[in-house]
């Protein structure tokens, strides 16, 4: 009689170990954002309204105090086994004396070599103020750490999606985490030096005008032109944006997830125009799904053709529909392809208006051809990690006498709004 009781008490127990390991890992997440977002934005206010004084101001003890939390969180998981269990495969890592999890090993490598850069960081200003670019050795060696921790927080999330399916909010969170810490780690001041006549502008606000370490900065700047007008930024930021979109789309295919990031970080990055290479993706994906033989239905989560509920046996019935009409309608002389070309053409020409409205802001020597954004090739589908979902189909059964979609909206494009450029005081300054 005591077995089953056992048993039960045996399943509570794993139950509450893996909520807790989740609730954990959520925790280390919040103090990260809130470390390197709140903190990165308010060091950077700072810097535009102090002095210089010394490393340890408000924003930067709250960084890393934040980050310390982080830190502990994690090595609280590593150091319990009724947690760490729930989280991969383990390995032999000295100097632990117990096997430790892959990815926990992977964000804790990223957590490490954070805090070593905070340490160079903290030697580096007391030695030389704010004479530093965002390639100097503690900020680089800060933004790679912050990439490595984050990619290791979201392989622990992975982890455990088996018992713990990958939401949409979860999606959207790490993959705004990998993508957001992935766009700037190969262009650097690249990416945040809009331009000439920008810096200078930076360099003339009272407090920064006042720092002479500073000011040997933006001359470094100016004098071998470190801005998006250089034409080392187009290749530089197509190789953060291509592993930035690459890791997303290895996280999670949805189509919708990755325009949606896009929006948000082309407005947030300055209006560098990431949503071009995200609708080339996104086409070429929606287009490989809908001419992939026996593929899933939009909106299903099961086998292929399998139908749940009444709204999705009302769509197969229009999609059913739809297939008949275009079947019968005549075939297209243009390449298969030639869709997402033209919705790739069509999204240059839709920004086209926006990027002439934030060049009216800038001086007139600004004013010029040639904004350089990076390009990203159209990618294959890729597999998720959730649970019960197959991996997408690569596009790679197209006809080359495919007919011509018939549906009314098919080439249909909104003119967008005209946004005013952000203030810049918020990137006026080094981290």
């Amino acid at each position: 009689m005591a077995s089953p009781a056992i048993a039960v008490a045996e399943s509570e127990a794993e139950e509450t170990g893996l909520d807790t390991a989740f609730r954990l890992l959520w925790l280390a997440v919040i103090f990260d954002l809130l470390a390197f977002g709140l903190g990165f934005e308010w060091d950077r206010r700072w810097h535009a309204t102090h002095p210089f004084e010394d490393f340890f101001s408000p924003p930067h003890l709250f960084i890393y105090s934040m980050h310390l939390c982080a830190t502990m969180t994690l090595a609280y998981i590593t150091f319990q086994p009724e947690l760490r269990r729930w989280f991969g495969e383990a390995f032999r890592l000295p100097p632990f004396p117990f096997p430790v999890p892959g990815p926990i090993a992977l964000a804790g490598g990223g957590f490490v070599v954070t805090a070593l850069a905070g340490f160079f960081d903290a030697v580096w200003h007391t030695a030389f103020g704010l004479d530093e670019t965002a390639w100097s050795f503690p900020h680089s060696m800060l933004g790679w750490g912050i990439f490595i921790a984050f990619l290791g927080i979201t392989s622990c999330r992975l982890a455990i999606a088996k018992w713990k399916p990958l939401g949409i909010g979860s999606s959207i969170v790490f993959g705004f985490l990998i993508v957001a810490t992935s766009l700037e780690r190969f262009a650097g001041p690249y990416w945040n030096n809009i331009s000439p006549d920008v810096l200078r502008f930076i360099a003339a606000i009272p407090v920064l005008a006042a720092e002479p370490p500073f000011q040997h900065t933006v001359r470094i700047y100016l004098a071998e032109n470190i801005t998006r007008w250089n034409p080392l930024f187009a290749p530089l930021a197509a190789a953060g944006v291509g592993l930035g979109f690459g890791l997303l789309r290895r996280l999670d295919a949805r189509p919708l997830l990755l325009l949606g990031l896009a929006m948000f970080l082309t407005y947030s990055s300055n209006y560098v125009p990431l949503i071009v290479p995200a609708l080339v993706l996104a086409s070429g994906a929606a287009h490989a799904r809908r001419s992939a033989p026996g593929g899933r239905h939009l909106g299903s989560a099961g086998a292929p053709g399998e139908t749940r509920g009444p709204h999705l046996r009302a769509a197969r019935r229009l999609r059913s529909a739809h297939s008949d009409r275009r079947d019968r309608s005549q075939p297209s002389l243009a390449h298969p392809l030639s869709a997402c070309s033209r919705r790739a053409s069509f999204s240059v020409a839709f920004r086209t208006p926006s990027d002439r409205t934030c060049r009216k802001r800038f001086p007139r020597s600004d004013r010029r051809r040639g904004s350089l954004s990076p390009s990203c090739g159209t990618g294959t589908g890729c597999s998720t990690t959730r649970s019960g979902s197959a991996p997408a189909n690569d596009g790679s059964s197209w006809d080359s006498t495919s007919r011509r979609t018939s549906s009314p909206t098919h080439g249909s494009w909104r003119r967008s709004r005209r946004t005013s450029v952000p203030s810049i005081a918020r990137w006026a300054t080094p981290r």
